[in-house]
């Protein structure tokens, strides 16, 4: 079954899944280990997003060879041959089926398609297993019956741009901005998709919903069913089993109000509103029970709203410390959720559920295991399993025949037995807040007085988390220890940890860092006087303020897309969005500390203001298609190295973006910091 997906032959029944996979791995294990060449790591993915179609008879997903992207559909079962849809260069963000026979394929692509600069353009395509045919959304809409639908999408100028292109090419936009809903009413399956329409040259694109009804013969059920206005997000709808939108919640960045509206007797009211700078209430789904909505509150609480009539009920006490919400595909109602702390469990309401759920845990014992798609009744589950047994690969559950296959590695020259083994751990700051962290050791080095590489994630109120990183784990290849710190304001530990961020970017967000080496070094797991950091994104402004700003800790830096100069990103990115005073705005000033985005406080805490206070090699690496951090935070950084007479090499990526997408560039950047790390701090 699947073997031509690359699915491994090997079968595991579920009650001695452990025992299995543990003598396998003994009997292949080489007798001594020799690390994978660092391009192993460097490559992207070959296997990545697999989704299980609603019927769980079918499965799709991206398959990458050097930099071109293809999605294969595998029928199970079948003689037939895989179905395969190039994509060619351009990044597939995500694959949804609607019912059986449609599958949605969003992706993107850099471009400086009709706005005179570089631009992440997304795009969603359909596929339509009916005639085996690929369309843009707008021409797909079109082929349902609804009239005009691509200058009501993209707008009359660009409408006829989107004919014959493949996923992400720019132009063809709109895409899709969550996965498909659906629902079966009156003997019809309807999907309900999420998009924006074009208004017109002054108010532009704005939130919409649209309605598709799926059959062929009813090819007049496209339409309109709900329009934002063009100053807020439609941050949910809800959509009962009727296929009836019966709850909105909305944010207006101008006037900065939340609002809740119901739909009750045909006619929406305003049920509850909030003014709110930044955190708003999150419309999560239906409730366990009838009649109920649920609502991610600010700080992290789950809450009950009427349907009624929108009146707060009771908080859901069972669902606190969820991450992320399971919905039941038929149901439509919230069943469950992921916790994620350090490591990561499932929780669900119903008891047999859980049993369920917890035998499929005992296949992996010790792994990272984490639910990537099941079919409509969960009989067939597909998840992305991380550990030292299974290496990092996904695996296809099959409860009816209680069995479970291997269905391909992440990276297919990363075996098992090339898994660094990570630890988790949790150490003081300064101040006494406990910093949660994963270490990665190396293989068969023992763990003292290991040279250390500090790796901090890329933003302020994201995290890291358990599962395969590549870079982690390419770094501890090369026999480095490797310390990714969930510093103060990181997400998903909850409210308090995020808000102790508020105004510590460069600040106490920087010293958690440090605090983390002072540890592993009281510990006497690294070497003090061999610890380097390496960073992107906010990383790579950790890794610049560690050269500039914290000094005497590190004996290298290396940022990659690094913010170098603050005020000058934040203008950067206000002149980008033509607008001074909004969202995203005031979300980097929050953490920065800063009043607006022409705060002085910003120099004090720019890299670039204080590059004569460098005394340690700096590598400055940077893609030219960087649509998220300008390529000249780090070109004037180099600069103002040079002009102190600082040491410094940079690096700069053609047609590579700020996610380093690229296979080629991605090796290089690898290859360039190895090499930089090697000279200035030998394993």
């Amino acid at each position: 079954m699947l073997d031509g997906l690359g699915f491994n032959s090997r079968r595991r029944r579920l009650a001695n899944a452990a025992s299995t996979m543990l003598l396998s791995l003994a009997a292949i294990a080489p007798p001594a280990w020799s690390a994978p060449p660092i391009e192993a790591y460097g490559r992207l993915p070959q296997f990545e997003d697999a989704v299980l179609s609603p019927a769980g008879d079918r499965v799709a997903y991206v398959l990458t060879v050097e930099n071109r992207r293809e999605v294969v559909v595998q029928t199970f079962g079948a003689d037939k041959k895989a179905i395969r849809i190039d994509a060619g260069e351009n990044i597939v963000h995500n694959l949804a089926w609607m019912g059986n026979n449609f599958l949605t394929i969003t992706a993107s692509r850099i471009s400086d398609f009709d706005l005179g600069r570089q631009f992440n353009y997304g795009a969603t395509q359909i596929y339509d297993f009916t005639d085996q045919s690929l369309h843009a959304l707008p021409q797909w809409l079109e082929r349902r019956g609804m009239a005009n639908a691509a200058s009501m999408l993209i707008g009359p100028a660009r409408a006829e741009v989107i004919r014959g292109e493949k996923p992400g090419t720019a132009g063809a936009a709109p895409m899709l901005e969550s996965p498909p809903e659906m629902r079966f009413v009156d003997g019809h399956t309807y999907a309900f998709l999420r998009t924006r329409k074009f208004v017109s040259s002054d108010r532009g694109w704005v939130p919409a919903l649209f309605r598709v009804a799926l059959e062929s013969e009813r090819k007049d059920q496209a339409n309109l069913v709900q329009l934002g206005p063009g100053s807020a997000g439609l941050t949910r709808v809800l959509i009962d089993a009727g296929g009836e939108p019966v709850a909105e919640a909305s944010y207006h960045d101008r006037d900065r109000r939340w609002l809740l509206e119901i739909q009750h007797d045909g006619h929406w009211i305003d049920a509850q509103t909030q003014e709110t700078e930044l955190d708003q209430p999150y419309i999560l789904g239906f409730a366990p029970e009838d009649g109920w909505g649920l609502m991610r509150m600010p700080g992290g609480s789950v809450r009950r709203f009427s349907l009624e009539d929108g009146h707060w009920g009771e908080p859901l006490e069972s669902a606190a410390g969820f991450n992320l919400f399971l919905t039941d595909p038929l149901s439509h109602k919230i069943i469950g959720g992921e916790q994620l702390d350090l490591t990561r469990h499932y929780r669900f309401f119903d008891p047999a559920a859980q049993v369920a759920w917890d035998k499929i845990m005992e296949a992996f014992p010790g792994e990272d295991v984490r639910l990537q798609s099941w079919s409509d009744n969960r009989q067939k589950i597909i998840v992305r399993v991380f550990g030292t047994h299974t290496g990092a690969a996904y695996a296809l559950i099959d409860r009816d025949s209680n069995q479970i296959s291997l269905m391909g590695n992440f990276y297919k020259d990363i075996a098992a037995q090339d898994i660094a083994p990570v630890q988790t751990l949790a150490y003081a700051a300064a101040d006494g807040l406990k910093i949660p962290a994963y270490l990665t050791l190396p293989l068969a080095r023992p763990a003292k007085n290991l040279p250390l590489i500090v790796l901090p994630h890329s933003a302020p109120a994201e995290r890291d988390t358990p599962g395969f990183d590549w870079y982690a784990q390419a770094l501890a290849s090369r026999g480095y220890a490797v310390l990714q710190a969930n510093f103060r304001g990181s997400g998903g530990f909850g409210a308090k940890f995020l808000e102790a961020g508020y105004g510590q970017w460069g600040r106490k967000m920087q010293s958690d860092l440090s605090d983390g080496v002072r540890y592993l070094a009281g510990q006497g797991l690294i070497d003090p006087q061999r610890v380097c950091i390496v960073g992107r994104g906010y990383g790579g402004y950790a890794a610049l303020a560690g050269a500039t700003l914290d000094t005497g800790v590190y004996r290298c830096a290396a940022a990659i897309s690094a913010i170098s100069d603050l005020k000058g990103f934040v203008q950067w990115r206000n002149e980008f969005k033509k607008r001074s005073d909004d969202h995203e705005t005031r979300y980097w000033t929050r953490f920065m500390g800063a009043e607006n985005a022409s705060d002085p406080v910003l120099d004090t805490l720019s890299p670039l203001k204080h590059a004569g206070q460098a005394a340690i090699p700096v590598l400055l690496i940077h893609g030219k298609d960087d649509t998220f951090v300008p390529q000249e935070q780090s070109l004037e950084m180099a600069e103002a190295l040079k002009k102190a007479g600082k040491p410094y090499e940079l690096v700069e990526l053609p047609g590579e973006d700020y996610w380093l997408s690229r296979a080629d560039t991605r090796i290089q950047m690898l290859q360039t910091v190895i090499k930089f790390l090697e000279k200035n701090n030998p394993p």
